[in-house]
């Protein structure tokens, strides 16, 4: 025997009379088991329980051990689980025992410590539901599958007691989750297992799994949650280059290649745009891979041109850059004015300077350039420099470089008037 305390009437013995309200203690008019179980069986007939379960504390002595055997086989046909705490049992009443307690929980205290702890276990099966969710964490990248297995089972060892055939729902939450909103159901099988598998369709980010399954007895959920952390790896960014093109009058055309971009997640698809700090410059479509450039000659004088890409997974973005060399090929244009008339033929000189012949001249690249930046490449005449009627003068064209020339104010006499012929060039800085 063993002295009670307050302590024990507190935390043992009060906590089991209270649970005795709603459960039924069964003592017959004998104590041999095959008697028990029958007034068992009859009480349990009424179906007031929806959780039926038949435990058995004692040494299993039974006036008719062939009449219990039958009364346990009876009542697991009948759906009603059956457990055994043996205490103080024979060899031949441990086996009866441990023979109906086949579906349900087992033990044996042959102590007042080792009863203690088996029948806290004992309890715990008749009355605890668990649920549990594995892996609790995990890290994938996005893109992957990823599978939860939630097991529930009684009483305090998962593997020993699993609960089959209840229906457990999932669910992907949390305000930050890349994936919430996404669920699912299954039923545990014979091993109370039941898995749910989603693909991480979204971005970088945690996601929060909540399993939940009602309680066969009680009117309460079972709920565990885990979390699966999804990965992005950004996208490399390759702009190509570095490009050169010849910029001519037309301005320049050409090919960029952004093709060589790359993402180390295989199943993300990227997208790209392409942008330049140009008014004169445009693409023919700039979210293609490999888009054509087109620069007005305005954009490529100074320096060279920077093209910049965006290349994206859907989730993040990289930039990079490349360089467009344009090489100023064209030349600058001059305007070339009305003929100067020379009159009267009185044999004098007349000084020609640029801005008398020419209208202007411009460059792509420099824009207006002085007039007077042109040089005189050849003068000529259509008339001989001493000829019969016209004076019998010499060096009727004197040039004083770079641009201006003299022209003597003659002609023969039976001509049609002489033309003199003037070849101007204009050089731009970059040496066209």
């Amino acid at each position: 025997l063993t002295p009670v305390t307050p302590e024990d009437l507190t935390n043992t013995v009060q906590p089991a009379l209270e649970g005795l309200l709603t459960d039924r203690g069964m003592s017959g008019v004998t104590s041999d088991l095959d008697g028990a179980l029958a007034e068992a069986s009859a009480a349990l007939a009424s179906g007031a329980t929806s959780d039926p379960h038949v435990f058995i504390v004692g040494n299993g002595r039974a006036d008719d051990a062939v009449a219990a055997e039958a009364q346990c086989t009876a009542l697991g046909e009948a759906g009603v689980t059956v457990s055994a705490l043996a205490v103080g049992a024979p060899e031949a009443g441990l086996a009866l025992l441990q023979s109906c307690a086949a579906g349900g929980f087992f033990a044996e205290g042959s102590d007042a410590t080792s009863f203690a702890a088996a029948c806290a276990s004992a309890f715990s099966f008749v009355a605890d539901y668990q649920i549990a969710l594995d892996p609790l964490t995990a890290q994938l990248p996005k893109g992957s599958e990823h599978t939860v297995a939630a097991t529930l089972w009684r009483g305090d060892t998962p593997p020993a007691f699993p609960l089959a055939g209840v229906t457990v729902e999932f669910a992907v939450t949390g305000e930050a989750s890349p994936n919430a909103g996404v669920t699912g159901s299954a039923v545990t099988d014979e091993s109370g297992i039941a898995t749910f598998t989603y693909t991480g369709e979204g971005c970088a980010g945690i996601d929060a799994i909540e399993a939940t399954a009602s309680h066969p007895v009680r009117e309460e959920l079972l709920v565990a949650t885990a979390s699966v952390e999804w990965t992005n790896n950004a996208p490399l960014c390759d702009a190509g280059g570095p490009y050169e093109a010849d910029l001519t009058e037309e301005g320049a055309v050409v090919l960029l290649d952004g093709s060589a971009s790359s993402d180390a997640d295989e199943a993300d698809t990227l997208t790209y745009f392409w942008s330049v700090d140009c008014e004169g410059a445009s693409f023919d479509d700039p979210t293609s891979a490999t888009p054509q450039l087109t620069v007005e000659a305005s954009c490529g004088c100074e320096t060279d041109l920077i093209v910049v890409l965006e290349v994206s997974d859907g989730c993040d973005v990289s930039s990079c850059t490349a360089t467009v060399a344009l090489d100023d090929v064209a030349p600058p244009i001059v305007v070339v004015g009305e003929p100067v008339v020379l009159w009267s033929p009185n044999h004098k000189h007349v000084r020609i300077t640029p801005d008398m012949l020419l209208v202007s001249v411009t460059d792509g690249c420099d824009g207006e350039m002085e007039m007077m930046d042109v040089e005189i490449i050849s003068v000529s005449s259509d008339e001989p420099e001493d000829h019969r009627g016209d004076g019998r003068s010499l060096e009727d064209i004197v040039i004083d470089c770079p641009n201006v020339v003299h022209l003597r104010a003659e002609r023969a006499g039976g001509g049609n008037g002489r033309v003199y012929r003037v070849e101007y060039q204009a050089t731009d800085e970059a040496g066209n």
